[in-house]
């Protein structure tokens, strides 16, 4: 009996470290998607006037996020269920940054189509992150809400403060105005990389359990005369 509780506690000890680990890993992630979340919004009124736009292709442009996030964010549960929270959460942030790129690097003809591609998808991580939240910290949601809620705040806040002053640092640039914040969204795909091999791990281990439940329930089938069982292997 010593032994084995021994046992027991040396394997829940040597689990807790992988759990810390694996939550710090998914904190980070969670803030840095947050964070990415209104950027590419924020970013666009300070240099608005430089897009040499009609007074009225400059009132839609700023609108169209806004309807984006009313009507996009309907897509959310279907995502999530077409290829899993973490999976989905991963697409649209690599859309989201692709299209900031594009946006920038094309400036003209994608400003309009990049920006609805934007909002779209920023109204459906508004769907996805708070499931992820949940799902993802089950024992400490408040803490996790608040980080949530202070990252995505705090994206549109330095977005804001800081596109000006990129603007004038690359000698007027626009393009760079608006693209420099596809790095933060890289280095939230590059975070979210461990979310996705959790979630392969969790699906391989379901698909296992479910395999090994098949397989019992087979052996356990009467034979042909009735009283003998099937073999298990």
């Amino acid at each position: 009996m010593g032994g084995r509780d021994s046992r027991e506690v040396s394997a829940t000890g040597s689990r807790a470290p992988r759990v810390a680990g694996a939550a710090v890993l998914a904190a980070i992630a969670l803030v840095l998607v947050a964070f990415n979340q209104r950027p590419s919004v924020a970013s666009v009124p300070p240099i608005l006037h430089e897009l040499g736009l009609s007074l009225t292709a400059e009132s839609f442009l700023v609108t169209i996020p806004v309807f984006c996030f009313g009507l996009g964010a309907f897509a959310g549960p279907y995502l999530r269920r077409a290829l899993g929270q973490e999976w989905a959460v991963f697409a649209l942030v690599s859309v989201l940054t692709a299209a900031i790129a594009v946006r920038a690097a094309f400036l003209g003809w994608t400003l309009f189509p990049a920006t609805v591609v934007i909002g779209l998808c920023i109204a459906n991580l508004n769907v996805l992150m708070p499931a992820f939240v949940k799902q993802r910290f089950p024992d400490h949601p408040g803490p996790a809400t608040s980080a949530y809620v202070a990252s995505a705040t705090l994206g549109p806040a330095v977005a804001a403060g800081l596109t000006v002053p990129v603007f004038h640092a690359f000698g007027g640039s626009v393009n760079w105005a608006l693209g420099i914040w596809a790095i933060a969204g890289v280095a939230a795909l590059l975070a979210w990389v461990p979310q996705l091999r959790r979630a392969r791990a969790a699906l391989a281990a379901s698909a296992g359990g479910l395999w090994r439940t098949r397989r019992s329930s087979i052996a356990c089938l009467p034979g042909p005369s009735g009283a003998t069982p099937w073999p298990g292997r």
